[in-house]
């Protein structure tokens, strides 16, 4: 196989994976709009060290990192309250990071934590934009009509200006 031809071949297949994640991200982002049940994948330990949850819902893709949680002991006189450590806010991106914190009922804060959760949110519209991107760029490379270099034979690429008649390579006659 020449070397053209591999080119094409691995164009060909990275441009039909794109039309696939394409098609795929726009099938989860219809579903999530139309009130689809939540897809969910967990991993880790949900209630020890390290829990993770890839979730898509509502035209998002996200991930829901917990660790370090712990049975929340509370009485009469105390509470939980879940306190922002951290949010970052981009457009179709989100990062906010929270604990849980014991208080007493009249809001004075007690030592410790129950557990910290971060989840970032992707908007579907970024790997759907860029997917289709390539999918555009990679379908034109791959349909563009090579047109054949002038004196140089149309199947194997010989140059042909020792003989214009026909190839020596391959055997095709010029005007065919």
């Amino acid at each position: 196989m020449r070397r053209g031809t591999s080119i094409v071949v691995v164009v060909n297949g990275a441009a039909a994976f794109s039309l696939l994640v394409c098609v795929g991200i726009l099938a989860l982002w219809v579903r999530g709009a139309w009130g689809g049940a939540d897809l969910a994948a967990s991993w880790g330990e949900p209630h020890g060290a390290v829990g993770r949850t890839l979730c898509v819902s509502r035209g998002a893709i996200s991930l829901r990192t917990r660790w370090s949680v712990r049975p929340m002991a509370l009485n009469q006189n105390t509470r939980a309250m879940q306190m922002t450590i951290d949010r970052v806010v981009a457009p179709g991106v989100s990062r906010i990071r929270t604990t849980w914190v014991p208080q007493t009922i009249a809001g004075g804060p007690l030592p410790g934590n129950f557990g910290t959760q971060q989840e970032t949110r992707v908007s579907l519209a970024w790997p759907l934009l860029l997917s289709a991107v390539a999918s555009v760029v990679l379908v034109a490379r791959a349909v563009r009509v090579r047109r054949p270099r002038p004196g140089v034979c149309r199947r194997c690429g010989y140059d042909l200006r020792a003989t214009p008649e026909r190839c020596p390579e391959c055997g095709m006659v010029a005007g065919a």
